[in-house]
């Protein structure tokens, strides 16, 4: 199968093509740049600045508390011992969430998470 050539020629210019758009990242292109005035340059730098730290603390927060598992091993393990110490209704009745329950207020807490 062959190309047409205005086909490959229109390809090869609109590849090579990147439209500026209004962020801090495609500003950062003209720090430095003398012709700005030293003014810009430094807004320039300082907002480039804060949106770094902004997001590296974003990426932090995710990274250390979003991945965190809320329970230890010992909750895991009252957990389970709580299993095998109640009955099959009572194990329903907190899977469903039945609100007639008079205990196991924890596990049903805990089944909502």
């Amino acid at each position: 199968a062959f190309v047409h050539t205005d086909t490959l020629m229109f390809a090869s210019r609109s590849s090579a093509k990147y439209s500026l758009k209004e962020s801090v990242w495609d500003a950062s292109l003209f720090t430095g740049y003398s012709q700005m005035g030293f003014a810009v340059n430094c807004m320039l730098f300082v907002s480039l600045f804060l949106n770094i730290a902004i997001q590296l603390a974003l990426c932090t927060i995710v990274a250390t508390e979003l991945s965190l598992d809320e329970h230890d091993q010992g909750f895991h393990s009252s957990i389970l011992e709580w299993r095998r110490n109640v009955t099959e209704v009572v194990v329903a009745k907190v899977c469903s969430e039945d609100y007639t329950l008079s205990t196991d207020s924890l596990q049903a807490d805990t089944f909502k998470e």
